[in-house]
């Protein structure tokens, strides 16, 4: 982000406005704390998400280390918790880094594809 700028303000107009993907990422760590800015950009997420159709990929879960990610309600019947995530850590990494970078191009390839029409 540019110097002088708001960063809440510019991370509000990026999720609502243009963001190709979003990685919500977790650890054991961010989960414990009590409040946190991680929060409120994962509500602004969630609200784009119920904009979007049911099965496109665009908010992907991350973790960082073996945690819960967040059973937290999404719309439609359906759970943060039950959307499938990435793992980036341990015998994992290299397997999690893989599809995370798979489902990044398709949703770049679904992008261009759609900006062609």
């Amino acid at each position: 982000m540019w110097l002088g700028r708001d960063w809440r303000m510019d991370i509000r107009h990026a999720i609502a406005h243009g963001a190709l993907v979003f990685l919500a990422c977790f650890s054991r760590r961010s989960l414990a704390r009590e409040r946190s800015y991680q929060n409120e950009e994962l509500a602004l997420a969630v609200e784009q998400l119920r904009l979007r159709p049911a099965g496109e990929s665009w908010l992907v879960p991350v973790r960082f280390d073996p945690c819960d990610i967040p059973d937290l309600d999404i719309g439609g019947g359906r759970t943060l918790a039950s959307i499938q995530y990435a793992d980036l850590f341990g015998d994992r990494f290299a397997e999690g880094t893989a599809r995370l970078i798979n489902v990044i191009q398709r949703i770049l390839d679904r992008q261009a594809g759609g900006s062609l029409s």
